[in-house]
């Protein structure tokens, strides 16, 4: 959800009860990660005077931040550079990212590290028909802060999200992309012996299409401890891959979960279950789609994998007792 505004400490500790907010929407999510924050309505000229706020805040003011991504990466294309895309939102408080904001990327290192890339601030400000509002959630962001590094072409290449971000971790990011870059270079200049690498690299990123993952994978033909590794993240790859795909729900605010679960359910009745930072998303959509069709018994077949894959984590234990409650409610109506 975009309405996520929260420490990395906060987001690890959140995830753990994340599969609260499934199914027909018996219940939500946490207030800490909603927006159910006491918000009230706002009108399209207090979101706009928010958003212009945003903006010309003097941190902004102090490296060459663009304001749009085309011509961000116009400009990236004519400096050979990566876009670093700094993603924040002014139509509610967010106190991770005005940590960020006037420590991180008010520094002066930053600013003179900043000169080897482009610099784009996108805000989502949750303006009826504003184009583009939404590029965080089309990037595979879920939380305020996340800092995307991209080419110049709009590839997404690389995420990191939170308040606790600092310049090394960025340098490293960027060192990473240069390794990439080079290995990239190597293999279409010819050098075969270098594609395993770079073929690695990329999955680990998520940063090239599934399906030509699956193709590289085939060719490259891996065994054994290899072969079991690479299916995993493949997996890991295609969920993300659904989870940019899925459309937004029907206020425009967040992911229509119940559309993403229609699109996993191959994927579960395959047995292939991601491994990844985002699992928890996989059976929240598959539980919001049960829910939906009323289907008791999909619901239940769900639920029991996730009881048996989170077995032992006392921190969910209230959560999967909902699920439960949910689930008798759904046979409930069913009888």
């Amino acid at each position: 959800m975009l309405d996520r505004c929260y420490s990395v400490a906060t987001r690890v500790r959140l995830s753990a009860v994340a599969l609260l907010c499934c199914a027909a929407g018996l219940h939500a999510m946490p207030a800490a990660a909603t927006n159910s924050l006491g918000l009230a309505p706002q009108g399209q000229v207090e979101l706009v005077q928010k958003r212009e706020q945003k903006l010309k805040k003097p941190v902004f003011k102090q490296a060459a931040w663009h304001q749009d991504l085309g011509e961000a990466l116009a400009a990236a294309k004519r400096s050979d550079s990566l876009v670093l895309v700094y993603f924040t939102r002014s139509y509610a408080p967010c106190e991770p990212c005005e940590a960020m904001e006037s420590g991180l990327l008010a520094s002066d290192e930053f600013v003179q590290w900043s000169k080897q890339v482009t610099l784009c601030i996108h805000v989502t400000s949750r303006i009826p028909d504003l184009k583009g509002d939404n590029l965080l959630y089309e990037f595979g962001g879920n939380g305020f802060p996340t800092l995307s590094l991209i080419d110049a072409s709009g590839n997404l290449l690389q995420q990191l999200g939170g308040g606790e971000v600092q310049l090394d971790g960025l340098t490293r990011a960027w060192q990473k992309l240069q390794t990439w870059q080079a290995l990239r270079a190597a293999v279409v200049a010819g050098k075969s012996d270098q594609e395993p690498a770079l073929f690695a690299m990329e999955l680990a990123m998520g940063n090239r299409p599934y399906a030509e993952m699956v193709a590289r994978a085939k060719s490259l033909a891996f065994e054994g401890d290899s072969k079991k590794k690479v299916e995993q993240q493949l997996v890991n790859l295609e969920f993300t891959e659904v989870l940019r795909k899925t459309p937004r729900d029907a206020k425009g605010v967040g992911p229509d979960k119940a559309a993403g679960g229609a699109m996993l359910l191959v994927m579960f009745e395959q047995g292939r279950y991601p491994d990844c930072s985002t699992e928890t998303s996989y059976w929240e959509y598959l539980l919001t789609h049960a829910g939906k069709q009323q289907d008791a018994v999909l619901f239940e077949r769900m639920l029991n994998v996730v009881k048996q894959r989170k077995k032992g984590d006392a921190r969910l234990t209230r959560y999967l007792n909902q699920l439960e409650a949910q689930l008798e409610v759904l046979k409930g109506k069913k009888g």
